[in-house]
């Protein structure tokens, strides 16, 4: 268990603590890491529950690179930041939910929140809205960072691909809840994206979880969504998705007989598609 930077021009390793040695206690794998590059720190969860602000810099001595530990829980699996005006909100999701205000002083203050079973994957939208899946099940969740309440529930389930022909659809054989379990989770402004077993990505507005469209360009699991923002805003915003099995979008209405045999086997592997996170329905 270490935690290691490397530059992003040569990608060459720069320095790496193991955290074990660090933080002590009994040893446990890092579940996830959060940058919070306005503080110059890093939020890193460990599976064990164990929550820890670090520096984002090389230690310059021994002991300097755990800065804080925020708090402690049985289990953690994600996390995800709200920016605010002195700092962030860390919200952390495992066995429970929790939200932690840190500023350029340390923690501010630490609030747990109402979840009804395990949170697996989060996102923060822009606007004060955190979307989390809650794990088992087929359905995403919206709560209102400011009312610390769940606004809104996305059912997966119900939703079919709009990018699909008669013939290659079947929604009453195909939208079970295992196919539609979410695999991925992240938000680009305020818009959410979900990605299901099914390799189906579903756009929704994230504080209301309403929603906008839904397709299926994987065979099999979205396996990440990564937020591509630009450096300015005359640029769009990227999403880039990660999955298994390519779907050719006009091999589903204009087959080509002599290849469909081959169809599979010719887009199978793992496909990074890149997407403009904007105009998601007609003007």
């Amino acid at each position: 268990m270490s935690k290691t930077k490397e530059s992003v021009a040569t990608c060459a390793l720069a320095w790496s603590v193991r955290v074990q040695e660090a933080v002590g206690g009994a040893p446990s794998g890092v579940a996830a890491l959060l940058s919070l590059q306005k503080l110059q720190r890093v939020a890193v969860a460990l599976s064990c529950g164990r929550l820890f602000l670090v520096t984002s810099t090389r230690p310059e001595a021994e002991g300097s690179f755990v800065l804080s530990e925020l708090g402690a829980a049985t289990e953690l699996r994600c996390l995800a930041a709200v920016p605010t005006p002195h700092g962030f909100e860390v919200w952390a999701g495992g066995d429970g939910l929790w939200a932690y205000l840190l500023g350029a002083a340390g923690v501010c203050g630490a609030e747990r929140v109402r979840a009804d079973s395990a949170v697996a994957l989060l996102a923060a939208a822009d606007e004060p809205y955190v979307v989390a899946y809650c794990d088992p099940g087929v359905c995403v969740y919206a709560w209102s960072v400011l009312s610390r309440r769940q606004t809104a529930r996305l059912d997966c389930s119900k939703l079919a691909p709009c990018s699909e022909s008669l013939q290659s659809i079947s929604i009453d054989e195909r939208l079970s809840a295992e196919r539609c379990k979410v695999t991925s989770l992240c938000c680009v402004g305020n818009l959410a994206y979900v990605g299901t077993a099914w390799g189906c990505v579903i756009v929704a507005d994230a504080p209301t979880l309403r929603p906008l469209t839904v397709f299926r360009p994987y065979e099999q699991d979205v396996v990440a969504m990564v937020p591509l923002l630009p450096h300015d805003s005359s640029h769009t915003p990227m999403l880039a998705t990660l999955g298994s099995g390519y779907r050719p979008l006009l091999q589903r209405f204009a087959p080509n007989n002599q290849q469909s045999t081959n169809n599979a086997s010719a887009h199978s592997g793992f496909y990074c598609l890149l997407w403009r996170a904007h105009h998601w329905l007609p003007d």
